[in-house]
């Protein structure tokens, strides 16, 4: 209890463990698009038993043109100062889930490779996002640490956003 919405589930339950079944129990569906990730995020998703009923299908774009052709994404959001930004990623969010009509959608943008040892290097972000009836909500995710870890780390965020967002609306 005094943990709050930090504890999702018990023992080695993971975030995709818990986030299908809270999906199939409320009949909602889920999108999922992806830059940097990979396709990792749907990757989790569809491990779970039963994700089928919910998981809709997940886009890859890890390019420009990807992303123009499949979201339709404008050319001002593909340029180097926008292409990892808090508007691309809800835009990439929107359209994924106008594209697969579902009740979310999640988006990561492009996550940039970095060398820690450079310290004069600044720290890379990338940007995650919850697109849903009520709104797109999106949130900044900063690379610190072993950037080994920087795909699997991003996914968790996204996939966490969605199960606070599903928590609050119960």
């Amino acid at each position: 209890e005094r943990l709050g919405d930090l504890v999702f589930g018990e023992e080695q339950q993971e975030l995709w463990d818990v986030l299908v079944p809270m999906l199939l129990e409320r009949g909602e569906t889920l999108a999922t698009v992806e830059s940097g990730t990979g396709g990792l995020l749907a990757h989790l998703v569809t491990d779970v038993p039963g994700h089928h009923l919910v998981h809709r299908g997940g886009v890859v774009v890890p390019t420009d043109d990807s992303m123009r052709r499949l979201l339709d994404l404008p050319d001002e959001m593909l340029t180097d100062e926008t292409r990892v930004s808090r508007a691309t990623a809800e835009a990439m969010a929107e359209r994924c889930r106008d594209l697969l009509h579902t009740d979310y959608a999640l988006a990561v943008t492009e996550c940039p490779t970095w060398d820690p040892d450079d310290a004069n290097a600044a720290v890379p972000e990338a940007f995650v996002a919850l697109a849903r009836a009520g709104g797109v909500e999106a949130h900044r995710v900063n690379f610190v640490g072993d950037p080994a870890l920087r795909k699997i780390r991003t996914a968790k965020i996204a996939l966490n956003l969605l199960r606070k967002r599903l928590a609050k609306d119960v």
